[in-house]
């Protein structure tokens, strides 16, 4: 965590004082309150008779309990904030000193009392790292050391908790401390204030911390130093009565005056630290602890134990100083975290030193071997210290353990460390700040680390949304269902820590104070500053209407907003239980967010001011050409209307339109237009107009260190909505703040936008309108096409154009328009391009301007650049630019550019060969390797073969292929299958799913009918659809219901959601059909009895005809059947009728049903240990060709076939019923309605 001011301030300025004193009384009681078991020792040993080994486990109690309490507090503070959580601890601790008043009577008791007093020591996790995180790197040691000198609250306990049990008796004690411990907790709630810190779900807990070995030396360190410290505190009354005869009182006056050496020298030790560094100050106090615990071991006499036990413990307070100067630093991250676990090892080391006290004490005798142990615990601190310093001072501290403030240079070796940072100070650079992460702000940085910035800057994010970067363009994707969320991350958090940027994920900027140069987030978030980047984008326009809001000023029940993946994300939700959608704006966004709801099943009305849609973009006839096309796809428009008012008490019911008309609906989409963020920069006092204000340089005109790109930025009095001019904006910056281009200058965009509308390809350049009537204008109209051309000329020059619903000429009125480049005499070339104008040859000529991928912005010029990087194959060309990964309408012009740029011819990416994309093996390397290791399970294969990086693409392939292999030995994981394979039923776009029963070969009776209507009405099915299959679908049913429906339905799984066999379809046959020459349908039904749901590389749909006359469509499936003359029957591998159409081939001609099942079978378990995952069995045949498979499988030219034979019968025997699950879940939550929309959109 950064420091929240600059580093070079004064200690009292540099952090909040009024924390400090709040952390610094929650620790001092709560420290008194947790060692009072030690304090009132002698007065408990006295009533309850105890043992000297007695003694020290009823000291220890608190110890122990307070050591393992310690961790949860500490991930509490880190997760929801040490003032809550010190709030909650307070009062917890409340609960046994009212015990101890009011109900201790035993010895049993009271070491339960002393177990809940644990909570009182494990404040030591909440207060440090509350007080370390308001101040810089530089003060941390006296911060710390102030803040944990409240362990003086012992001095307390030892001095005055024997005089009152004296006078009172020692249950009056606890009573009494319930006083100091309220007030404590109201100046804490009052005064104290969580500090800056990073988004709260980034911090690590305790499992990252036990991986590193300098967190188990600073446990080990700190168990000598407060273990010491706290455990002889506690034993030290009983020490001095049993072995001096010290009265009571005297025995804690005298604990007291140790106490208090402890104490004082706490921040004291700090300050050391921070001055001539930790490592070196440890040293030297583990030397001088070892020396003084070993003088305790003879039993000196009482004055000289004093002595030794005041410098003891002095030393140790020092130690804990150290100590926490140095943890905080090498875990800058996880402060909290570290915090807890040191604090526990301190505690537990208090908790080992009074038990070994009494032990040593009761059977030897004597308590010096306990102290020589000691003394020799702290010599073997001293050498690990000394083994480490030498890596320490190297990479996170300075010589001698001392702190680097920000501008401390590091050494070359911290280099090697994550990401080129270090993981405590950073390098000696500037620090800047983006606030915004998304579509211009993440490109910005992105564009600076490309350019070097990292040496220059470090690097601070603060973004709205709780994720990483996202390409907001293809939100409507998501809508859609075309995109599923996860996929249209750009950068996910990931990306942030590998490249060593601090991002507050979720956190927004509520204020920017540029005297101190400090930008202040939600939460008490704060971060220094030498430069500043404003990339905080736009906000959604709300036009005025009535009735929008409920209760608390939210929108009703059903409005929303289309800006962000939670918006799209909630829409989708809502989506699954409505009929009728409003959606107002008929522009971009809002016919997308139209389109999304469209393809969910919606009824969709557009509310659009203007006289047609896309205004903003297209003249009038354009716009009229494509209202007829959408109109065509379903939406209805309500144009030159606006809504007036929404219906509904709480919930949306319908909305009035501003001509009186009503429209009832179910949500109401708001996507009206959007307006620059700009209210922070006006509060800093930026000059703000409609964007913020900037130079060509791109910074404020009022600011130097401030900058502004994007939607919120107004260039020359204008500003964009677009992502292009957001990222040439962001490139310029790049180039300026990297010096590797100091002079750069944004010269404003010229606006050309290159979009897919509801699937209508859209191009507008420049103006839309004539000038005057010297411009030329060239338009070309065919309404039914859904097709509009128009050119605007004027001296000779392009100057505008629109091309709707045809773009053949886009990429050479692209390379005009940039370039500035004549027009041809006959305008109508631009129009209608010349059969020698080829697509291809346009792109070629393209500038390097021209953007080839609007999605994620990828121009020519970077596609060039990348394959003269060494993108010798489309698929890496892709991978490396992105261009291709958003809508997809571009990859043929990335072919294009390829095949113009590639010198080379393209080189076959090895990786199109792995059976999953995260396994870099093909599939008989990666069978093989199965075998040989016997893997059973996907996370085996990932540990085993992949490094054990989890690739979940990976998953869903490598789990159908184990099931394969291993059969009823598979190692099932739920989390490696898709949400259909976890729910046995096909998820539908709306996330309900369908129901689809198993009916052997199309087969069924009434009796099975009457059920499936039964349960159909019974669960409100909304349709019931007859298959290609010859099955009944039950269409909508919801999660939860599936387990009633399958055993209302009383029938084994269809198995239609799955890469498995699904159907057998047939004909009638010789039964009944006049043509039939043998029994297809009992054949049919014997085939799938027989192969079921059994797993395969993709599904498998199979037929069985009682002639040659195909009724059943035997020869276009995977496998089929059919009769022929003479009883015979020919058996069909590979054929197809879906989007590619493919007659089988005959594989053999066999006699009997047994033969038929026998080579079906073959077929198919040879399908299932060689074809690659998700290929279709005509692709597999093609690629063996059938001849060969005719021989490996009829002929037995390879000896296998007996093997093909045992392997599919063994997996016909392991078969059971997937719905079997609906009546023993596998999992509590198995069929809970728990599904998020990014579950929805995976392949069927």
């Amino acid at each position: 965590m950064a420091p929240c001011g600059r580093s070079n301030t004064s200690f009292r300025k540099a952090g909040h004082l009024p924390t400090l004193l709040g952390a610094f009384l929650y620790f001092d009681t709560s420290f008194m309150i947790w060692v009072l078991l030690g304090a009132l020792g002698n007065y408990l040993a006295r009533d309850f008779d105890l043992t000297p080994v007695q003694k020290g486990f009823m000291t220890a109690a608190p110890l122990l309990a307070g050591a393992m309490l310690r961790l949860l507090l500490g991930l509490l503070a880190d997760r929801v904030g040490p003032k809550k959580t010190g709030l909650a601890g307070m009062a917890v601790t409340m609960i046994p000193l009212i015990g101890g008043w009011l109900w201790a009577d035993s010895l049993e008791k009271i070491l339960l009392i002393g177990l809940l007093l644990g909570v009182a020591g494990a404040s030591f996790a909440v207060a440090l790292p509350m007080a370390s995180r308001w101040y810089p790197p530089e003060h941390q040691g006296l911060a710390m050391g102030i803040a944990g000198a409240g362990n003086s609250g012992t001095l307390f306990a030892t001095l005055f908790a024997p005089r009152l049990a004296e006078s009172w008796g020692w249950h009056a004690v606890f009573g009494l401390a319930l006083v100091p411990l309220s007030l404590a907790m109201v100046v804490f709630c009052v005064f104290a204030k969580d500090p800056p810190m990073t988004a709260r779900r980034a911090s690590t807990g305790y499992g990252a911390l036990a991986k590193e070995a300098d967190a188990w030396r600073f446990c080990f360190f700190y168990a000598i130093t407060f273990g010491g410290f706290s455990g002889l505190i506690s034993f030290m009354p009983i020490l001095l009565h049993d072995q001096y005869k010290a009265s009571m009182v005297l025995a804690g006056d005298l604990t007291s005056l140790c106490v208090l050496a402890g104490s004082l020298m706490r921040p004291l030790g700090g300050w050391f630290a921070d001055r001539f560094g930790g490592v070196r100050v440890l040293i030297g106090l583990f030397g001088l602890i070892a020396a003084s615990l070993l003088a305790m071991a003879p039993a000196p006499p009482l004055t000289a134990a004093i002595v030794f036990l005041f410098l003891a413990l002095g030393f140790m307070g020092l130690g804990n100083g150290a100590i926490f100067q140095l943890a905080p630093q090498r875990f800058a991250d996880q402060r909290g975290a570290i915090t807890g676990l040191v604090g526990a090892a301190g505690g537990l080391g208090g908790f080992l030193l009074p038990v070994a006290l009494g032990w040593f004490r009761q059977y030897y005798g004597s308590f010096g071997v306990g102290f020589a142990a000691f003394s020799a615990a702290a010599v073997l601190a001293l050498a690990a210290l000394l083994a480490a310093r030498g890596a320490w001072e190297g990479s996170w501290l300075g010589k001698g353990g001392v702190a680097r403030s920000e501008l401390d240079p590091l050494p070359p070796a911290a280099l090697l460390l994550e990401g080129g940072e270090t993981k405590g100070a950073r390098m000696g650079k500037q620090k800047l700040v983006v606030i915004g992460n998304g579509m211009a702000g993440a490109r910005f940085v992105e564009e600076l680390i490309k350019r070097g910035g990292r040496e220059r800057f470090d690097i601070v994010m603060f973004g709205d949304e709780p994720y990483g970067n996202y390409n907001r363009i293809l939100l409507s994707n998501v809508l859609a269902g075309s995109h599923d969320p996860k996929d249209i991350f750009i950068n996910p958090l990931q990306w942030y820590q590998d490249n060593g940027i601090t991002l507050h994920a979720g956190v927004r900027v509520e204020s920017i104070d540029r005297d101190a140069k400090l930008a202040r987030g939600a939460g008490g978030v704060q971060e220094h500053y030498d430069r500043l980047v404003f990339a905080t984008g736009a906000n959604p326009f709300i036009p005025p209407m009535q009735g929008l809001n409920g209760e608390g000023g939210r929108f009703k029940d059903g409005v929303f907003l289309f800006r962000t993946l939670d918006d799209s994300l909630g829409i989708m939700r809502r989506a699954g239980e409505s009929r009728k959608a409003v959606v107002i704006g008929g522009g971009l966004l809002g016919l997308e967010a139209a389109r999304g709801l469209l393809n969910r099943g919606l009824e969709v009305h557009v509310v659009e001011l203007a006289p047609h849609p896309m205004a903003v973009q297209l003249d009038s006839p354009a716009g009229g050409v494509l209202r007829s096309t959408l109109e065509n796809m379903g939406v209805r428009f309500h144009l030159g209307k606006s809504v007036a008012a929404v219906e509904g008490n709480g919930r949306i019911e319908g909305v009035t339109l501003s001509d009186g008309a009503r429209e009832s609906c179910d949500m109401l989409i708001i996507s009206a237009g959007i307006r620059p963020s700009t209210e922070l920069a006006r509060k800093a006092g930026l000059t703000v107009e409609r964007g913020i204000v900037i130079g060509d340089d791109l910074a404020s005109v009022n600011d130097p260190s401030v900058y502004a790109i994007g939607e919120c930025a107004q260039h020359r009095g204008k500003t964009y909505g677009l992502v292009a001019p957001a990222w040439e904006q962001a490139q310029v910056l790049a180039d300026r703040l990297s010096g590797a281009n100091e002079r750069a200058a944004y010269e404003g965009s010229s606006l050309s936008t290159k979009l897919k509308i509801m699937g209508v390809d859209l191009l507008v350049l420049g103006q839309k309108e004539p000038a005057d009537d010297k411009d030329d204008v060239v338009t070309y109209s065919d309404p039914r096409r859904g097709v509009y051309k128009k050119v605007l000329i004027r001296e000779g020059r392009l100057t505008g154009a629109i091309l709707l619903g045809d773009g053949s000429t886009g990429p050479r009125l692209l390379q005009m328009f940039h370039r500035g480049e004549p027009a041809p005499e006959n305008p109508a070339e631009l129009v209608f391009p010349l059969a020698a104008a080829s697509a291809q040859t346009s792109v070629a000529d393209a500038p390097d301007s021209f953007q080839v991928c609007n999605c994620n912005g990828v121009s020519k010029g970077r596609l060039v650049e990348a394959i003269q990087s060494g993108c010798h194959s489309i698929k890496s060309l892709c991978e490396t630019t992105r261009a291709g990964a958003g809508c997809g309408s571009c990859k043929s012009l990335v072919q294009a550019i390829f095949e113009s740029a590639c010198e080379t011819p393209e080189i076959e990416d090895p990786s199109i060969h792995y059976y999953v994309p995260g396994v870099p093996l093909t599939k008989p390397e990666l069978v093989a390797r199965i075998k040989e290791l016997k893997l059973r399970s996907v996370s085996a294969v990932f540990a085993a073969l992949s490094g054990g990086i989890e690739d979940p693409k990976s998953k869903v392939g490598l789990a159908s292929l184990l099931k394969t292999i291993w059969g009823a030995e598979y190692e099932d994981e739920r989390d490696a299958r898709f949400i259909n394979d976890r729910v046995h039923a096909n998820i539908q776009k709306d996330a309900t799913f369908s129901v689809v029963p198993r009916i052997y070969g199309g087969v069924t009776t009434p009796e099975q009918l009457r059920t499936i209507a039964d349960v159909a009405e019974k669960y409100q099915v909304p349709m019931v659809k007859i298959t290609g299959g010859q099955r009944i679908d039950l269409l909508g049913v919801r999660r939860e219901q599936l387990p009633a429906i399958w055993k209302d339905l009383g029938m084994p799984s269809g198995h239609a959601y799955t890469k498995a066999v699904r159907t057998v379809k047939t004909c009638v046959g010789e039964e009944f059909c006049r043509y039939g020459v043998g029994d297809s349908t009992g054949l049919g039904v014997k085939i799938e009895k027989r192969f079921q749901g059994m797993e395969a590389p993709h599904k498998i749909k199979m037929a069985a005809s009682g002639c040659p006359r195909n009724c059943a469509e035997s020869m276009v499936k995977d496998v089929g059947v059919v009769a022929v003359e003479g009883g015979r029957w020919e058996v069909y591998v590979g054929g197809a009728a879906g989007s590619r159409v493919r007659k089988g081939d005959v594989l053999c001609t066999v006699d009997t049903h047994e033969e038929v099942l026998k080579y079906v079978g073959r077929f198919i378990q040879y399908y299932r240990e060689n074809a690659k995952y998700l290929e279709r069995t005509y692709d597999f045949v093609e690629r063996w060709g059938v001849d060969k498979l005719r021989r490996i499988l009829v002929d037995d030219s390879e000896g296998i076939c007996a093997r093909l034979d045992a392997e599919i019968e063994r997996t016909v025997k392991s078969f059971q019923d997937p719905w079997l699950e609906g009546a023993a879940p596998v999992h509590p939550l198995q069929f809970v309605e728990s599904l998020t929309p990014a579950e929805v959109g995976g392949s069927r």
